[in-house]
């Protein structure tokens, strides 16, 4: 059962909301109707939005010529692994600070978009 109704919500929000033997001045109770309005835009969800993102790493090795020359056809090799946005360091709740607006109106305003995805990638690079 999905007692925040619809949306994305951070874990916490979810694990400290308002109860009534755990009253807390920090998270509304959640509530579909949510009569009191607790998520209209307001100043109450602004955070420090620093962050350090790690967008582009790669590793990897070029074979020297000395060990290529025993191979007849091949003039350069490099194995390598390559990874995309692998990290994000943030206290900011949410999933990614680097997050999508519109860029005119919700300026600043995640709205729970979704996190960059990650790719890690593994190559062999042969130079015939």
């Amino acid at each position: 059962m999905n007692l925040l109704g619809e949306g994305n919500y951070s874990t916490e929000s979810y694990n400290n909301y308002w109860k009534p033997d755990r009253p807390s001045n920090t998270w509304p109770r959640p509530s579909v109707i949510d009569a009191n309005m607790n998520n209209r835009a307001s100043s109450r969800w602004i955070q420090d939005g620093s962050y350090l993102k790690l967008q582009n790493i790669q590793l990897g090795y070029n074979f020297p010529k000395t060990v290529l020359g025993r191979i007849k056809r091949i003039d350069n090799l490099r194995i390598y692994i390559q990874a995309q946005k692998p990290a994000n360091f943030t206290k900011l709740y949410g999933y990614d600070p680097d997050f999508i607006n519109d860029g005119t109106f919700n300026r600043g305003y995640s709205a729970g978009s979704y996190p960059s995805s990650r790719t890690i990638l593994v190559g062999v690079k042969i130079g015939l």
